[in-house]
């Protein structure tokens, strides 16, 4: 499974070169085309729900591939769906790919798909998951939300009250030595 996006947003002025370790003109150049082909290669609708996680899109690819309603959960609650593909960064998958698991769980509700990943299963945390920018998330933090959301109802509901959930506010609420110095506005 790659770790590395093999989906990316479209060519901007802004958008980081595809390989800073390659020190080769040329071979850089190659990895661009490369990689712009594979994503002229999907449906739009799918190379667009997976530009945005920096990590483990090949699950998510492959998830919507063997299971086309899929890419509906991705439109509504992309980080749910990306922790659906990724399971076995929550729970055990017995040897098998994750997304033999992940298949499964896919015409369920999303408190029935967070039950299965070990998150509270309740409203608020299909919404606060829907807060969450897909940019910011990768197995460890999802798994530090999920203990957060688990063990420290404070932390909880400092993230339960913003409107969008970046690194930086993950950070903030999930690491316990910091809950203490950010206060909610009173």
């Amino acid at each position: 499974m790659p770790a590395f996006p093999v989906v990316r947003p479209t060519r901007s002025p802004t958008r980081p070169d595809i390989s800073p370790y390659c020190d080769d003109t040329r071979a850089r150049r190659d990895m661009q085309a490369a990689f712009d082909g594979f994503r002229s290669d999907l449906p739009s609708q799918v190379a667009q729900a997976l530009e945005w996680f920096p990590v483990y899109q090949w699950n998510l690819l492959l998830l919507i591939h063997r299971r086309p309603e899929a890419l509906e959960l991705v439109q509504s609650n992309p980080v749910l769906a990306w922790s659906l593909a990724n399971c076995d960064a929550f729970r055990p998958v017995y040897g098998q790919p994750a997304v033999k698991w992940a298949k499964w769980q896919i015409g369920n509700k999303q408190i029935r798909i967070l039950e299965w990943l070990g998150f509270p299963a309740t409203d608020s945390t299909v919404r606060l998951l829907r807060k969450l920018e897909p940019s910011c998330i990768d197995p460890v933090s999802m798994r530090m939300i999920r203990n957060t959301l688990q063990n420290n109802t404070r932390s909880a509901k400092m993230l339960r009250h913003q409107s969008r959930i970046n690194a930086g506010i993950h950070r903030l609420c999930c690491y316990g030595r910091l809950t203490d110095v950010p206060r909610p506005p009173s």
